[in-house]
């Protein structure tokens, strides 16, 4: 079964991990994304107890969700663009001692896959994953 809880509030402090500021609209958005997943893969210690990991879930929307999540991306301070005939839609928070975290959405056709990552940014994480789904 795939835990859908989301992460708790970042804690203070030299091991804390950073958060993005989550407001009410953000929850309609992870509830959509854990309604509608078909797949959660989760990258992290597997020990627990880590200050590094990702989560990506790819998850099948119809056309109109899609532009609404877009569009709600866009409208909550997320950097939106064209990439690999879709749209992706990124944030990040700044980089500090406590590490760095970040979110990466990315809408084609009826597929979106988001990631959130806390100080693991792997390069050419999404676009390796839509080569797969894409081909």
């Amino acid at each position: 079964m795939t835990d859908h809880t989301p992460p708790p509030p970042a804690a203070s402090g030299a091991n804390a991990r950073p958060a993005l500021v989550r407001r009410p609209q953000f929850w309609t958005a992870v509830e959509l994304l854990t309604s509608a997943s078909a797949i959660t893969c989760k990258w992290g210690n597997p020990a627990g107890g880590s200050d590094r990991g990702l989560t990506t879930n790819v998850a099948h929307v119809t056309e109109e969700q899609a532009a609404a999540m877009i569009a709600h991306f866009g409208e909550s301070g997320y950097s939106c663009y064209e990439e690999l005939q879709g749209t992706r839609c990124v944030r990040e928070t700044p980089p500090s001692v406590d590490g760095q975290a970040g979110e990466s959405h990315f809408i084609r056709d009826d597929v979106w896959i988001a990631t959130h990552w806390v100080n693991a940014g792997p390069d050419r994480y999404t676009h390796d994953i839509v080569a797969a789904i894409f081909g």
